[in-house]
């Protein structure tokens, strides 16, 4: 595969370490349209090893600012690495809009001449609190995004001065969201008062009136050889391999023994799989509000996440099904929601129980899929796209959630449906759908509902792939046989 070239250099740095960062570094590429032509380029403070392939996309990179401890250095190392076209800084508090890349390519057709953007924020008073510019104008500006003597405070009133005397920027109605403290409801924490040093700010305006004063010119020398300095950007070594992340959505109350039996060897099984699964349960008065609390929680949980996976509290899930959703993903990279299927019991007006998926036709009615056609396109190994699912097991990807926007379960009033809207499931697949996501149904991967589970399966027996045997397994079966939780209360075993 042939590397394409670089438009748009994402330059962060920061001091929220290990994790803070991401949710930026998410929002970037789940918002751009075409997210392999965008680099991001972490700064860190220390040369802090992160692993590169726990950010999803290909074209992520770390350096390390040590020894350079202010704000304004941090984000030039990043720009020092920089290859795009057009260079923006990033912090962990600053949020793109959806198409922001399409957004700006029509802004900036051209992008070899000088320009910068100023998009709109909390305040409308023509500041540039963040640096969005052509690679014409950073080096105009001097090869840097700010001025190399500043550590912080007045930084960005340098860069708005400059910019703004030049007559290159083009004010923008595009919404990027700043959650800084004095621009918005977000907290004070230690790394926000750490910048607000009164020492750093008095330092700051006197560095500004003087290049004001002198027409933005070079103050020190010091300040000259931040340019000539050759080992000014420190790659960050290698970090251990990446463990697939799965938080896994468990809403209900009522969990049979069956159901307890399959999801401990499921859980095992990823475990022994390599993955790293995050079980999340949750019970309400309706699946609606059961799944949306669910979601809150993956929304806030402290680490980075793949997939969510979704198993309903009366479907039988085996670990052989999982693994078969799993491998479809790579298989179809494009799709963001893949599905296995179930019987389910009659809709309004049916006699006949019927599958748990199918098309979603105007007004939101559901037309399941036959069971024929389903049987046809698993004997062809095929995925079958759907207009909807049920959610007796589905697998989706993290960065679908970026783009169906808030509270995706909510139904939709639908008259037709039994009880006069649709279901939450039905509502979160239509807007995965109305926002260009792909979903799937594996029809090899059928799972038993305990609901209908006197309906024969149709198809014919698929293989399964075992859970191996292995020293951890064989520990839970000893630790869940009769009789030994006793025992090991006394002797302080933990599974």
């Amino acid at each position: 595969m042939v590397d394409r070239p670089i438009t748009f250099s994402l330059c962060h740095p920061t001091l929220r370490l290990p994790d803070d960062w991401r949710k930026a570094c998410q929002a970037w590429f789940d918002l751009a349209d075409d997210p392999d032509s965008c680099e991001y380029i972490l700064c860190t403070e220390e040369p802090v090893a992160i692993d590169p392939s726990t950010v999803p996309w290909r074209n992520f990179r770390q350096v390390s600012n040590e020894g350079r401890k202010t704000a304004a250095s941090a984000w030039n190392t990043a720009g020092f690495a920089a290859t795009g076209q057009f260079l923006i800084t990033v912090a962990d508090d600053f949020f793109p809009c959806p198409h922001w890349d399409s957004e700006i390519r029509k802004l900036v057709p051209d992008m070899q001449k000088a320009c910068v953007l100023g998009p709109r924020m909390s305040s409308e008073d023509g500041f540039l609190y963040f640096s969005l510019l052509t690679r014409a104008a950073y080096e105009r500006y001097g090869g840097w995004f700010f001025y190399p003597e500043y550590w912080g405070m007045y930084a960005d009133n340098d860069f708005t001065a400059w910019a703004r005397s030049q007559d290159i920027v083009i004010d923008t109605a595009l919404e990027f969201r700043h959650l800084h403290p004095t621009l918005s409801t977000a907290g004070w924490d230690e790394t926000y008062l750490w910048q607000q040093d009164p020492a750093a700010y008095e330092r700051g305006k006197k560095i500004f009136e003087w290049r004001v004063a002198n027409n933005f010119a070079v103050r020190t020398e010091e300040a000259a050889r931040c340019l000539e300095d050759p080992g000014r950007v420190k790659y960050a070594e290698t970090a251990p391999p990446h463990k697939t992340a799965i938080a896994i959505c468990l809403p209900g109350e009522s969990f049979s023994s069956a159901w307890v039996s399959n999801w401990t060897n499921l859980f095992v099984s990823l475990l022994i799989g390599g993955y790293d699964p995050a079980p999340l349960f949750g019970y309400a008065s309706s699946p609606f509000v059961a799944r949306s609390l669910l979601l809150q929680e993956v929304l806030t949980a402290p680490m980075f996440l793949d997939y969510l996976l979704w198993i309903d509290d009366d479907n039988i899930v085996l670990p052989a099904d999982l693994a078969r959703l799993l491998q479809d993903f790579q298989e179809h990279p494009e799709a963001d929601m893949i599905a296995g299927w179930c019987w389910v019991e009659p809709s309004r007006g049916e006699k006949a129980i019927t599958t748990s998926c199918g098309r979603l036709n105007p007004g939101y009615a559901v037309e399941p899929f036959p069971v024929a056609e389903i049987r046809e396109a698993a004997k062809r190994g095929e995925l079958m796209p759907a207009g909807y699912t049920g959610f007796p097991v589905v697998l989706m990807r993290y960065s679908l959630l970026a783009k169906i926007g808030q509270h995706p379960f909510t139904p939709f009033i639908a008259p037709e449906m039994r009880w006069g809207m649709t279901g939450e499931d039905v509502a979160f697949c239509a807007r995965v759908t109305e926002a260009g996501g792909k979903l799937y149904v594996d029809p090899r991967v059928k799972v038993a509902h305990l609901k209908v589970r006197e309906i024969p399966d149709p198809l014919e027996p698929m293989p399964l792939m075992p859970v191996p045997e292995t020293p951890v397994l064989e520990r839970i079966r000893q630790v869940f046989k009769p009789g030994h939780r006793a025992n090991s209360e006394k002797k302080g075993v933990h599974v």
